[in-house]
């Protein structure tokens, strides 16, 4: 450059510097137009212009884009030409919108077209701009496919993430302390079944979704974390807004700045529920298997590889079990056994070795008292995952008792077999609709049948009972049908000869339709208990003699008297009609006086007869009062002999009981004679006899004789009742004995206590 010197200037210098400096001028923009070309057609980013609707400029990176030359491009398309037909109108209404005068810059994304059809993400930024006075669109693509792709994948990762949150039920959340923003992932969210809308108000709902009982909880472990206490590890339930309740595991990191002030509070949740829940059904499973081990068998065990224990456990109160880890290392051989053999043995450890199962393996252990414990094992093998054998799992029983219940039924079947054998008990097992299936001996000799009449299948049991004895027989048997037991009763079978005789038979039932009965003869003990009731009879007769002895004077006070009444009564007679005229009136009153003495003399002996009959007279109906009141008739005079007096209270209305008079009357007979005997040696005090009826709450007729002697020793009444025991001198000690078998055999009972304030009551009880 000339330089000019300003302080002279002339006309032809400044000429020459205008020439000058034009020419540098055209010199730089020529400079720089050729860099602009040079910059915009080796740039990376596509450049075009667009005007009059058609490429008037593109550079080599756009063409290159499309896959075309600049020229075809300038030449040859339109715009839109490379523009997905999907997103034509987008550019087209970009471009309308440029042309039309909208000076402000565009940015958006289309999809390109390339030359060969495929197409791809375009990123377009553009703007109006006037050259050689027209309105053109001027403007940078940028080949987006990577970023896309970038994009995509990230999505795809973020998807991924979101689904790997869902399966593992895991989420994320962060809370900034400097900006009070909380953010939670879509697993949180879903965890506590909110939605993103409800974020801002996150911080305050929180505590108020965890359940009231963990409350407390989560607050402290959370606020601690930001204290600088621990780090956030905590678990609680979640209550759902629907209601659902969830629980969830928080693990969570708190950064802080330099000074120590928290900045961010970051960390992860899983929802645990699922896994809570298989826990829980995993304890309840090991309890259901437990429980089913402890009732359904007594041992769980586990063996090593070379089945050795090492591992059992035994229900709790199981009998002789052993001590606590003393066979554990040990194999099922080593342990102290009584069975089985060794070729059982052999046998046993064969299955071991080959890996097979097992089931009821029994043998005999000894007890530390010197018994023996049974016990039946089953086993499974167990592998791992490659294959291997690991061991032995299995269940054991104990047997003892079951032994022993089986050693106790062979014992009884034995008995059984030994009473059937034995022709004792008669044995039939019969068939619901009466026919005798099969019988033993002793119950064909019982009723004269051979073993023939028994095959041929024509013995029924109604037809071996007599009809009086069908209605209870047939109740008895639909009692055992329904029941399954039919009690004991007695009854008479027909033998074959049509004699009957009688049995004592229970039955029980076998199953629906069939039965078995158990008989037994009683034809001697009827004739023994017939016999007895002979004895029994002549030493009634005896004591009643015995008593009637007792009673001579009084017998004779009671006939003289009507005997001495008689003779009076005929002396007036006699004196009447000796008068003249006869006195007829007196006369016949003095006979009918006669007539009654006779009479009453007549029901004196009687009695008398009645009590002294060795006969026994049939059970009739007969009214309670009236048998004790002619006996204290009776006994009257022998009361008055002996400064007794006698008080009655026989209640009114009493039903009538069903029994032999004569028997009766002598129970109540020696109980008052034995009252008044009572009462004759006393020196002092009253002596008082009081008989009384009345009827029970039962519904039975209770008679009882008191008396105010001087009662019963202890000893004395432990005996009272015995045969052959007595207190007097002269006494056989047969009469209380002889008066409780007549009670009981009229179905009553006869017992003795003490009286108030002194002296002993005896009372008896009759059905009605």
């Amino acid at each position: 450059m000339v330089r000019v010197d300003r302080a002279k200037p002339g006309a032809d210098t400044f000429k020459r510097e205008d020439v000058a400096e034009s020419g540098r001028a055209e010199e730089d923009l020529q400079e720089t137009k050729e860099l602009f070309g040079v910059l915009v057609e080796s740039a990376l980013t596509g450049i075009y212009l667009i005007q009059d609707d058609r490429f008037r400029y593109v550079n080599p990176a756009a063409a290159k884009m499309f896959g075309y030359t600049a020229a075809e491009m300038m030449n040859n398309l339109s715009p839109l030409d490379v523009v997905h037909p999907a997103d034509r109108p987008l550019v087209q209404e970009n471009l309308r919108r440029r042309i039309d005068g909208e000076f402000v810059e565009a940015h958006y994304q289309f999809r390109g077209l390339r030359k060969d059809g495929s197409s791809f993400s375009v990123l377009v930024q553009s703007r109006s701009i006037q050259l050689a006075g027209k309105i053109g669109v001027m403007g940078t693509l940028v080949d987006n496919s990577d970023i896309q792709r970038a994009m995509d994948k990230l999505r795809e990762s973020e998807a991924k993430s979101e689904e790997m949150q869902r399966l593992a039920h895991v989420g994320w959340w962060e809370a900034d302390f400097r900006t009070e923003r909380m953010s939670l992932s879509e697993e949180v969210c879903r965890s506590f079944g909110v939605q993103p809308d409800d974020l801002p108000a996150w911080r305050g709902r929180w505590l108020e979704l965890v359940h009231p009982e963990d409350r407390a909880r989560a607050a402290e472990a959370a606020a601690a974390s930001v204290r600088g206490g621990p780090r956030l590890d905590v678990e609680y339930r979640v209550v759902r807004p629907d209601g659902a309740v969830r629980i969830v595991h928080i693990r969570g990191n708190v950064t802080r700045d330099g000074s120590g002030r928290p900045l961010r509070h970051f960390g992860v949740l899983q929802d645990i529920t699922e896994l809570r829940r298989a826990e829980d059904e995993l304890r309840a499973s090991e309890e259901r298997f437990r429980a089913l081990v402890q009732f359904s068998f007594d041992v769980y065990w586990e063996t090593d590889a070379e089945h050795r224990f090492i591992r059992q456990e035994y229900v709790r109160d199981l009998a002789d079990t052993p001590a606590p880890g003393a066979e554990i290392g040990k194999t099922r051989w080593e342990v102290p056994y009584l069975e089985p053999d060794e070729e059982a043995w052999r046998r046993h450890r064969e299955t071991l070795d080959a890996h097979l199962p097992f089931r009821d393996f029994e043998l005999v252990r000894p007890t530390p008292d010197g018994g023996r414990r049974y016990v039946s094992v089953s086993g499974l093998p167990v592998f791992d995952q490659a294959g291997r054998f690991v061991g032995y799992r299995g269940v054991g029983r104990s047997t003892t008792a079951q032994k022993r219940a089986q050693e106790a039924l062979r014992e009884m079947q034995a008995q059984v077999r030994r009473l059937v054998e034995a022709n004792i008990i008669g044995i039939e097992t019969w068939h619901v609709d009466g026919r005798i299936l099969e019988a033993n001996d002793a119950y064909l000799r019982i009723l004269g049948y051979s073993r023939e009449d028994l095959v041929s299948g024509l013995l029924r049991w109604p037809d071996l009972t007599p009809p009086e004895s069908l209605d209870i027989s047939f109740a008895r048997f639909e009692e055992v049908k329904r029941t399954g037991i039919w009690q004991t009763h007695q009854k008479e079978y027909f033998r074959k000869d049509g004699s009957r005789v009688p049995v004592l038979i229970g039955a029980t039932l076998l199953d629906e339709e069939r039965g078995v009965s158990f008989v037994v003869d009683l034809t001697e003990q009827k004739r023994a208990e017939d016999a007895l009731r002979e004895a029994q009879m002549q030493l009634a007769h005896a004591n009643r003699l015995e008593t009637m002895g007792q009673l001579t004077a009084s017998i004779a006070h009671e006939v003289n008297q009507p005997i001495a009444a008689t003779m009076t009564n005929a002396q007036t007679a006699l004196r009447w009609l000796s008068f003249d005229p006869p006195n007829m009136d007196g006369a016949r009153e003095a006979l009918d006086n006669i007539v009654r003495d006779a009479a009453r003399a007549g029901d004196v002996v009687h009695r008398i007869r009645n009590l002294t009959r060795r006969a026994r007279t049939p059970h009739d109906r007969l009214e309670i009062n009236a048998a004790v009141q002619e006996v204290i008739e009776l006994t009257h005079t022998e009361a008055m002999r002996n400064g007794v007096s006698v008080r009655t209270e026989l209640a009114e209305g009493l039903p009538p009981v069903r029994g032999d008079r004569v028997e009766l009357q002598q129970v109540v007979l020696n109980l008052i004679l034995n009252a008044v005997e009572a009462m004759s040696g006393m020196s002092e005090g009253p002596r008082e006899l009081r008989i009384a009826t009345s009827k029970t709450d039962a519904g039975d007729i209770l008679v009882a004789v008191s008396d105010s002697g001087p009662g019963l020793a202890p000893a004395v009444q432990e005996n009272l009742f015995k045969a052959f025991h007595t207190t007097k001198p002269n006494g056989l000690g047969l009469g209380l004995s002889i008066c409780r078998s007549i009670v009981e055999s009229h179905g009553g009972r006869l017992w003795a206590s003490a009286n108030a304030p002194r002296g002993a009551v005896f009372q008896f009880t009759l059905p009605v």
